[in-house]
Formats: C-alpha cells, sequence, structure tokens
C-alpha cells in the first residue's frame, strides 16, 4: 500500500468535482479539508473535533455540512475512473448510533450485530461493488456472506411469475460439516449469465458490509453531532466517501497482483501522524524540512 501526502487527496478531489459539476473555489477548498481531516482525525469526528484540527471553525463546518452535495454522481464517478469493469450495484441498511430524541429519524432499529432492537439511527447504503478488484464503492447512503462451505450448484431457465419473465436460477446446495443441508436460491435476470458470475456476484455483495466498517471505525459515521437531516445526510455520506477517496489513492493504483489488503487503519495512522506533524510545526515555527529535521519528519509521516 503507497503512501502520500495530502496533496495527492485534494488533487483526486479537485479533478472528480471538476467532472461532474461546477464549484466555487471556496466550496472546492472545504470539500478537500472536510475529506481530508476525516482521513486524519482519531477518535470521535464531529464538529468539535473538525474545528479543533481544520483550518476552519467550528460553526464553518456546521454551515458547510448543511448544503448539498452531489455524493452519487462523485462516487460514481471514482468508480468508473478507478474501478474495474465490472460492478454489480449492493443495497444494504446500517444501524448508527444515536442518542436524544430531537434528531430526524430516530426510533428503534435492528442491528444484525446485536441481535435486537437498539435506540438509534439507520441509513440504507448503495455501493458499486468492483468484482475485478474484489472491493466496494460507495455511492451514496439512502449481507450476504461468503458462502466457504461444500456445495452443489444446478442451473436452470425458469419463469418468474413474479416478475413476469425468465430468469437464470441457481440453486446451491451448501452442505455443513456436519451433514446439515442448506439451501440458496440466487437469481439473474440475464438469463445467458453464468452460474459462477452469478454467484461471484452474490457473494462479492458483502464487500459493502467493509465499507460500514471502516467508516464506523476510522472516518466518524457514528460520530455527527447534527440533528439537521441535510447535516447528517452530509455527514454519513462524507464519511463513507472518504474511503472511496483513500481507497483510490492508496490501493487501487497498484498492480493487483502486488496489492496486500486494503487497511483503513494504516492510512489512518499515517494521515494522523502527518496532521500532528503539521500541528506542531504551525504551533513552534519549527522547520522541518531543513537538513536536521528531514529524516525525522519522513519517519513520523511514515514515507
Amino acid at each position: 500500500m503507497t503512501t502520500k501526502g495530502y496533496n495527492n487527496y485534494n488533487s483526486l478531489i479537485i479533478r472528480t468535482l471538476d467532472k461532474i459539476s461546477i464549484f466555487n473555489k471556496c466550496r472546492k477548498a472545504f470539500l478537500c479539508e472536510a475529506f481530508v481531516l476525516l482521513l486524519s482525525i482519531k477518535g470521535r469526528i464531529n464538529f468539535l473535533q473538525l474545528g479543533r484540527f481544520g483550518k476552519f471553525k467550528e460553526q464553518r463546518y456546521r454551515q458547510q455540512f448543511e448544503k448539498p452535495f452531489p455524493f452519487l454522481d462523485f462516487n460514481k464517478e471514482l468508480a468508473l475512473s478507478h474501478g474495474g469493469k465490472r460492478f454489480a450495484i449492493a443495497f444494504d441498511p446500517s444501524y448508527i448510533s444515536k442518542s436524544g430524541k430531537k434528531t430526524p429519524g430516530l426510533g428503534w432499529y435492528w442491528p444484525g450485530c446485536a441481535g435486537q432492537a437498539k435506540w438509534g439511527l439507520e441509513i440504507g447504503g448503495l455501493a458499486a461493488i468492483d468484482l475485478d478488484n474484489h472491493t466496494a464503492f460507495h455511492l451514496e447512503a439512502v449481507q450476504t456472506l461468503i458462502e466457504d462451505k461444500q456445495a452443489t450448484v444446478y442451473l436452470a431457465v425458469v419463469y418468474s411469475k413474479a416478475l413476469k419473465r425468465n430468469i437464470r436460477l441457481v440453486h446451491v446446495n451448501y452442505a455443513s460439516d456436519k451433514g446439515k443441508l442448506t439451501r440458496k436460491l440466487y437469481f439473474s435476470t440475464d438469463t445467458q449469465m453464468d452460474a459462477l458470475e452469478i454467484l461471484d456476484c452474490y457473494h462479492s455483495r458483502f464487500q459493502i458490509e467493509f465499507l460500514y466498517r471502516d467508516a464506523k471505525q476510522h472516518t466518524g459515521l457514528n460520530d455527527s453531532q447534527a440533528r439537521s437531516e441535510n447535516k447528517l445526510n452530509f455527514h454519513f455520506n462524507a464519511a463513507l466517501t472518504a474511503i472511496n477517496i483513500a481507497k483510490v489513492e492508496h490501493w487501487l493504483g497498484q498492480p493487483k497482483e502486488t496489492r496486500k489488503p486494503f487497511s483503513m487503519a494504516d492510512i489512518k495512522t499515517m494521515n494522523h501522524n502527518r496532521l500532528l506533524l503539521q500541528r506542531c510545526i504551525d504551533v513552534f515555527g519549527v522547520n522541518a524540512y531543513s537538513a536536521k529535521n528531514r529524516n525525522h519528519s519522513k519517519i513520523i509521516r511514515n514515507d
């Protein structure tokens, strides 16, 4: 996984913004700042933290989060420009912890990992599953498990009464180690699609779960202080979009055969070190690039 500086993030963000719409200079500067902070701040990421580590005051972040942003167009452009050639669209809900009573959408939701209803928010996420690179791109916030058991696959073209058309149906019998038989049905409206490719599409759908995991652990998906519906929407989508930006910059640019597993933890540590280094430079007036300090700065930044 390659390590790159903030200028690479800014260039990628601005190039993508220029392709999808016209934004003024101030909006571009804010978006670059916001995405970089999401990829750099450790711990909770909320308006207070953004104001503490960022270039702007807390109120500026609150105001900018209220403004609409075309996350679907932005992430679609990232996926088409840097992903593979085969995509599948996946949808999955995700539980977001949130206390209080005034936030729009608060209620009781059923997170699968908890096994019980919990008070909070829920988002429905659309993602583009990159079948060639075995990863996922978040598209916009609105599980099929990988089957590793022994399986027998049956294939047929059948008529679907509900869809009122022929479909390519894949019937899979999974046998557990104890001999228990489980049956799964997968289908595609493309009646010429290969059975293994249909299974590959369904199995790869699980990549959407890694988006939520990384966003909750590293880019503050759970940490919004907002009560406004617009601010919440911006925060959720920005946290997930930051994962796309990191993936493009640090992982997809490498040859597929030499890639190591994508690790947001490594990227977050590198960016956090760079953020703290820059803060020390700003506060104490240290020249980090002098002959005496240059090598130490590289070690801290993990360059």
